[in-house]
């Protein structure tokens, strides 16, 4: 699950903060991630006005707890990154727009024993989204 807030400063200009919150899907029984990503994005506006494309970058910021009941153990992993991507929207009326976005982070695979995590290779890790924007 995630939230999004942005703010535009000029037309073509917006600050967005984005946060992501995951809990199971297959990273453990009582392990949660928490992310937070700020980025500058750049709207790159069509003539015609139906179309939104964006370019974004930003700093992410990752926060992973994790519990191995069968140790006794638990730990947190925490990660600052770079990020960016692409999007394109689609404008429905003056505030209401439905998007595509696709992120791409600098991640890291978590290496396991039976008693701890921590912070293994870097990769990239390609995010899509699909997102509803209405501004108010």
């Amino acid at each position: 699950m995630g939230l999004e807030y942005g703010y535009r400063f000029m037309d073509s200009l917006e600050l967005k903060a984005m946060s992501l919150y995951v809990d199971g899907f297959g990273i453990g029984e009582n392990d949660y991630i928490l992310n937070a990503t700020f980025a500058a994005v750049i709207h790159i506006r069509d003539r015609g006005g139906w179309f939104d494309p964006v370019i974004m970058a930003g700093p992410n910021y990752s926060y992973h707890h994790w519990e191995h009941s069968f140790a006794g153990t638990s730990g947190t992993i925490q990660d600052v990154t770079v990020g960016g991507g692409a999007g394109l929207g689609f404008i429905i009326c003056e505030r209401l727009r439905i998007g595509i976005n696709l992120w791409i982070n600098y991640d890291y695979i978590t290496d396991e024993t039976l008693v701890r995590k921590e912070k293994g290779n870097r990769f990239l890790l390609f995010i899509p989204a699909l997102n509803v924007y209405y501004i108010f």
